[in-house]
């Protein structure tokens, strides 16, 4: 079994994209999220890991990512902390990545492979053509379709809510999966599979920086970017002014909801600069929010593979001694100074340390530990 929620309440599930790095659309969504749940509610949230894995899950997105075992539990526990830092308040909350949710499932019921493939043939001929009010809403050309892969995910995501109670310790019966608004026409396609299923739809909002029609890479706007970033991104999408004034509403409502102060008084009247600082200021709260929840994790690890991996870097002295210096104060040129290394050598380690996920970078990018302790479950 996967994790506990104890009986009562109602269950619900809510799928996710989200893939770490803060971008505002998925932010924006767990804002949503936040009031569609009680405190009496068991929340489960499913990341799509096999989305990103699939590298090209609509025929207008695609991502250079491949999500490894250690990453997805960097994903795992940066979504507990959002949803402390969001104020999402509910009885239970449980996070998983949908291939580890998927896997369960197929290993407790191969035969569900079958109904996967027929889905697949059923798709082979159906219409995937996007309508015109998502289109617009998501930036897209007019010959834009939905991809089979992103369908079967979506179709996967639905057999895991399905039989929830087989995959989560006392889990009553799924009440109703929550997804996000530009899913809703593809769902379609799905109703007639999973009919008694209730399904939730988060509100459309504008998205951009993610389709290859205006850029050749995912450039959502995230933490990770300057203000001016985000602003060539608006410029290179050309946001409309509607847009751009309804993503201005949904930051001040946001910033206001989580005790957010960001001054606007000052700023332009150009509603793309406008939205630039804002949505950088508010990012960057939610980030500095984010990493403080996130210092206080605690890894858990059971696959063998990576257990090696980490052991093998952490059996290292330097490398130990470099970790306990990653404290958000120290820049890497400064570490090399104070343990005597050469900076390629301090740097070659502050990436390996990153890329396992005991690491982060803050708002100054200077590194900082966000692991207080591993546990290896055997």
């Amino acid at each position: 079994m996967t994790a506990k929620i104890q009986l009562g309440g109602k269950t619900k599930l809510f799928a996710t994209n989200y893939s770490g790095k803060g971008s505002y659309y998925f932010l924006f969504q767990f804002f949503d999220l936040r009031n569609r749940i009680s405190r009496e509610d068991k929340l489960i949230i499913l990341f799509a890991d096999i989305a990103v894995n699939i590298r090209k899950h609509t025929n207008f997105a695609s991502s250079d990512r491949i999500i490894s075992f250690i990453e997805a539990i960097r994903i795992q526990r940066e979504i507990k902390a959002l949803c402390k830092v969001l104020g999402i308040r509910c009885k239970e909350l449980v996070v998983e990545p949908i291939s580890k949710l998927w896997k369960e499932l197929l290993s407790k019921q191969p035969e569900l492979m079958s109904e996967v493939l027929d889905f697949s043939n059923y798709l082979a001929t159906a219409d995937l053509s996007i309508p015109k009010e998502i289109r617009d809403y998501y930036y897209v050309s007019t010959e834009t379709q939905y991809g089979q892969a992103y369908i079967i995910e979506k179709f996967i995501e639905f057999l895991i809510a399905k039989n929830i109670t087989s995959l989560i310790d006392d889990a009553e019966k799924a009440d109703a999966i929550i997804l996000g608004a530009s899913t809703e026409p593809a769902i379609r396609r799905l109703k007639t599979f999973f009919k008694g299923l209730k399904i939730e739809f988060l509100k459309k909002m504008p998205c951009i920086g993610h389709t290859r029609h205006y850029i050749p890479r995912f450039v959502m706007p995230n933490w990770e970017m300057s203000a001016k970033e985000i602003f060539d991104v608006l410029e290179k999408y050309n946001i409309t002014k509607k847009h751009s004034m309804e993503l201005i509403s949904i930051i001040e409502r946001f910033a206001n909801e989580i005790k957010i102060e960001i001054d606007s008084s000052d700023l332009p009247k150009n509603e793309r600069v406008k939205l630039a600082y804002m949505l950088h200021e508010l990012l960057q709260e939610i980030k500095k929010k984010t990493n403080k929840e996130f210092c206080t994790s605690t890894i858990q690890l059971q696959n063998m593979e990576e257990i090696a991996k980490i052991s093998n870097i952490l059996r290292s002295r330097n490398n130990t001694n470099i970790l306990k210096l990653c404290n958000g104060e120290n820049s890497i040129t400064e570490i090399a100074k104070r343990l005597d290394k050469s900076l390629p050598n301090v740097s070659s380690t502050i990436k390996k340390l990153h890329s396992i996920g005991l690491i982060d970078f803050n708002e100054k990018k200077k590194p900082v530990k966000v692991v207080d302790r591993i546990e290896v479950l055997l």
